[in-house]
């Protein structure tokens, strides 16, 4: 919704010509060049425009995958379950919190608030935008950071009540602690 909704094929087209133009200037072609290059391209447009950058590399409106009336017609029933997850160094924690407390006041479908605060192993950075992705989908399994125990435990209880939440709309698997939605009075 509002920012956050996909984008136009021709603004991403455009933000992606100057990350193919910048890898061209150093002679590698960006459909065989490395993962590591590729990136770097991307990153090196990003410190030139960051608000270009983040609004050009969303969902994009392809008229086949992402098409305007499956999005609009997603936002007309509201009462469904959702779970938002916060993270804990997330730039875009409030934006998901005014995102939850609007639906919650609505009154429409259930919605659960995840604030992950457990930092990544392997560096200073906290819990930033997406750590908990590592966690929810089990991508510790194979890592390059050095993923604990309590990393390999939180992980099994996210992947749980995440697939309990998929097959009955409610994240509350038997043998764990009761995880209630909020409600517009009592916000967890």
């Amino acid at each position: 919704r509002g920012i956050f909704a996909p984008k136009s094929l021709k603004r991403a087209k455009r933000f992606f010509a100057r990350v193919r133009k910048d890898l061209q200037k150093r002679g590698l072609d960006p459909k065989t060049c490395n993962s590591q290059d590729l990136y770097l391209a991307w990153y090196r447009q990003n410190k030139k425009n960051l608000a270009l950058s983040m609004l050009s590399t969303m969902p994009v409106f392809d008229g086949e995958i992402v098409r305007k009336d499956l999005y609009k017609n997603a936002y007309k029933d509201e009462q469904i379950p959702c779970i938002l997850g916060v993270t804990k160094n997330d730039l875009l924690a409030p934006y998901l919190e005014r995102i939850a407390k609007t639906m919650m006041k609505k009154g429409n479908g259930k919605v659960w608030l995840s604030h992950f605060y457990h930092p990544l192993p392997g560096d200073d950075k906290g819990a930033w935008h997406s750590a908990d992705l590592w966690y929810i989908f089990g991508l510790n399994q194979h890592p390059w950071r050095k993923f604990g125990d309590a990393d390999y435990k939180l992980s099994g209880e996210l992947r749980k009540r995440y697939c309990e939440f998929v097959k009955t709309q409610s994240p509350n698997p038997q043998g764990y602690a009761e995880w209630k939605p909020n409600t517009s009075k009592e916000f967890y």
